[in-house]
């Protein structure tokens, strides 16, 4: 009967679509194919090849999470800042030396501004190249 409808564009568009309309066709594949979108109904009953079970997939997302809180604690134990004391913050600091520029006479009115900590590389690739004892970043 969808063979027979009276627009075309309500007609299967192919053989394929044709075949997954019989019994025993697959519908996933032929409205894949046809460019529609499947129903909920048709996804259900194309069955669960490929799918993971859920003992696996729960068990591969503890590991993620689990590997994302690892990485979080690695980082900032194995941090050079976090071997450098620093007994003021940043925020701190910028406001001291916006104090020092208002002194000197400088204009700190404007609305760019940028503050914050940095590396100097140079200094830590001489430390890593003269240095090779365990408490060579103490000198921080």
């Amino acid at each position: 009967m969808a063979c027979l409808e009276r627009s075309p564009s309500q007609r299967p568009a192919s053989v394929r679509e044709i075949s997954g309309m019989l019994p025993g066709g697959d519908p996933l594949s032929a409205a894949l194919s046809a460019g529609q979108t499947p129903t909920p109904s048709q996804v259900a009953a194309a069955g669960s090849s490929g799918a993971i079970r859920p003992l696996t997939a729960t068990l591969l997302s503890v590991a993620m999470i689990v590997a994302v809180i690892a990485a979080m604690w690695l980082g900032r134990v194995t941090s050079l800042l976090e071997r450098v004391p620093m007994p003021k913050s940043a925020p701190t600091l910028a406001a001291n030396a916006q104090d020092i520029l208002e002194r000197l006479g400088y204009d700190t009115q404007t609305r760019f501004k940028a503050f914050g900590f940095d590396f100097y590389e140079e200094y830590i690739e001489l430390i890593e190249s003269q240095d090779t004892s365990s408490t060579r970043w103490d000198i921080l």
